[in-house]
């Protein structure tokens, strides 16, 4: 576990739309070790290791983190936004922020009446957050750079708490770094299959860079790499999203988008690897990724890392977890070979 780029990584920044500081660190430290690295027009990142056959497996994760965007600067220097991505508004208030111009970073914080001094019993809402920069007009804001269609995150406050890790973007940047490490393992071990590690854009928006990647690659397998909500948690429902736990393993999911007999490869491959794994049981879809391979007959399968308090400055997620869903990637990656038949008939 390199837990120094671990922290480099969740710590930079990587807004839907604007990603490219957080790939070019997985570029130039996470995947130094990959044969051949491309990238594509929005800023998907596929590294490539050789294998002995054509046959291809893709794993996949998504680089974006949720955030804002500047939507109006008024007269007297106060900015209102929209969401890039599904960003928890609740949580603003009082909060720092990061605003991304083209001169560089902006600092700024989301003001908020005191309790005891509001005009009404109000609740933060998209229309009624705003943020403070600290300047008495909006003219000023603009000549430090400030514009419509800025995008706005939360700084860097990766932690590790006891066993867990905790920050912002943890959704998905864990997987990025997953990736990273599973190359790493495998640099020196010669396999039958060609794989490749893709991080991808604009999950958090569409699944944009998973159509895009799709377009240019057809593997013969995929695995997306995601996180998934812990429901041991407060207020979390289990009955609703499935008794999942941090600390108990990665996630296999079971969906009609994941293919049963890809799926139970890899759970053989856990098994007979004492790797400790949960199932998740979803719907007609995972809202992941991995709907948008398997749309395209790609074989497909879903591994996804249980996390805390999803889409908030304080996502967690357990090392263990973290530490297994490699040691699960290495293997199923290793274990596979070119004559693999995974057909339902």
């Amino acid at each position: 576990m390199n837990e120094k780029f671990l922290e480099k990584y969740i710590n930079s920044y990587s807004p839907s739309g604007l990603e490219i500081n957080s790939q070019k660190l997985w570029i130039e430290e996470g995947v130094v070790f990959a044969d051949e690295i491309s990238v594509e027009n929005y800023g998907n990142v596929i590294a490539k290791k050789n294998g002995k056959s054509e046959k291809r497996i893709l794993l996949e994760a998504h680089v974006d983190e949720v955030s804002y965007r500047v939507n109006m600067i008024t007269s007297d220097g106060f900015i209102y936004l929209i969401k890039n991505g599904n960003a928890d508004h609740q949580i603003a208030p009082s909060s720092r922020v990061k605003i991304h111009t083209e001169k560089g970073l902006v600092d700024g914080v989301f003001g908020w009446p005191a309790i005891h001094n509001r005009e009404t019993t109000k609740t933060p809402t998209i229309e009624n957050i705003f943020i403070d920069c600290g300047v008495e007009s909006g003219k000023k804001l603009i000549k430090m750079g400030v514009k419509i269609g800025d995008l706005v995150t939360f700084p860097p406050n990766f932690q590790i708490l006891g066993n867990y890790y905790t920050g912002k973007g943890l959704d998905n940047k864990i997987g990025g770094y997953i990736l990273s490490q599973v190359l790493n393992k495998i640099k020196n071990v010669e396999c039958d299959l060609t794989s490749y590690f893709a991080n991808v854009v604009q999950e958090e928006v569409g699944h944009r860079g998973a159509n895009m990647l799709c377009q240019n690659y057809n593997p013969d397998l995929a695995i997306i790499i995601d996180v998934t909500h812990d429901t041991t948690t407060p207020m979390m429902n289990a009955k609703k999203s499935g008794n999942i736990a941090c600390g108990r393993g990665p996630v296999i999911s079971l969906s009609p988008t994941t293919q049963i007999n890809f799926v139970k490869f890899i759970e053989k491959v856990a098994t007979d690897n004492k790797i400790n794994y949960q199932r998740k049981a979803l719907g007609k879809s995972t809202g992941t990724d991995a709907d948008d391979f398997a749309n395209r007959g790609i074989v497909t399968a879903l591994v996804s890392i249980p996390l805390r308090y999803m889409h908030t400055k304080v996502e967690m997620v357990h090392a263990r977890d973290v530490e297994h869903t490699i040691d699960l990637l290495f293997h199923v990656i290793k274990d596979l070979k070119s004559d693999f038949n995974f057909s339902l008939i």
